[in-house]
């Protein structure tokens, strides 16, 4: 086996470990699914600006992109009602997030051919990769696993 082939191999025992560690915490709570928020961007909100209609909607928005090279596209409705509140009062949020470079609005082509409204989350991933980089991003005496 290559050593890429290992380095998967690895990758999925060490994702298959904490997904068993998690349905211990989560119990069934866990079989609607599950979504990733890097420990940088929770400890790091406040250095985000991120307020808490922003960051609430941010999270949802994670929720949605399952696969690294298609980003999210829900409906401004759908996050609505997720979050409880109106759809201008998440547009004000997307608006804010767009505002400060953490995402972009996009087109996103689906299968039938059609355009829909998606967001690119490339500037968030790179503002938290410059921050996951400074020695101090995850030194708050937290455990990080």
């Amino acid at each position: 086996m290559s050593l890429i082939g290992h380095q998967m191999e690895a990758e999925m025992e060490i994702l298959a470990a904490g997904r068993e560690r998690a349905q211990v915490r989560w119990g069934e709570a866990l079989t609607g699914g599950f979504t990733i928020v890097p420990d940088v961007l929770l400890k790091n909100q406040g250095k985000l600006g991120l307020g808490f209609r922003e960051m609430c909607v941010l999270v949802q928005l994670l929720s949605f992109w399952w696969v690294a090279d298609e980003w999210p596209r829900p409906q401004i409705g759908t996050l609505a009602k997720r979050v409880g509140s109106d759809e201008r009062t998440v547009q004000r949020a997307i608006g804010a997030l767009v505002d400060q470079g953490l995402i972009e609005r996009t087109r996103v082509r689906t299968k039938y051919g059609d355009y829909v409204q998606g967001f690119s989350l490339s500037g968030l991933v790179a503002r938290l990769e410059t921050i996951a980089e400074q020695p101090t991003a995850q030194a708050d005496g937290t455990r990080s696993t």
